[in-house]
């Protein structure tokens, strides 16, 4: 018997990790894979997307929790399982995709950190603004023009 899926797609949720109660970290996930589907027959047709939840354990989740950011390319490799609660009354089943997440895109460079912005004069206090200007600088009451 064969459980094997491979999917290609961008990260839908930036991960989130929680640890069991023995401490193993377990992160999960939401990838969108793209498809399209055609209409009428003329070979037109839309693009739509798949998401799929994605769990990873261990190394792996503590890795993929500190590097995967939405919309980022991955490619995740894995088994299908599924599994069933209660809540509300009603039973739950969710199917979800177990595995290993590889890195197909780099991720995007930071962006350059604004600069900072000097505080104004009238920001300090009177005494605090008079102790730090030079003379020559200081403000004068009537302008000559």
């Amino acid at each position: 018997m064969l459980n094997r899926v491979i999917l290609v797609g961008r990260v839908a949720t930036d991960p989130e990790v929680r640890y069991t109660a023995n401490g193993h970290p377990v992160c999960r996930f939401r990838i969108a894979v793209p498809r399209r589907v055609r209409r009428n027959g003329n070979g037109n047709g839309n693009n739509e997307a798949d998401f799929f939840p994605v769990v990873t354990w261990g190394k792996e989740a503590e890795i993929a929790s500190r590097y995967l950011q939405k919309g980022r390319l991955v490619a995740v490799e894995g088994r299908l399982a599924s599994r069933s609660y209660e809540a509300g009354g009603r039973i739950v089943r969710v199917v979800e995709i177990i595995g290993n997440v590889r890195f197909l895109d780099r991720p995007k460079a930071p962006e350059a950190a604004p600069e900072p912005e000097l505080p104004q004069e009238e920001a300090f206090p009177e005494e605090i603004r008079e102790e730090t200007l030079p003379p020559e600088e200081e403000e004068e009451e009537d302008v000559p023009f």
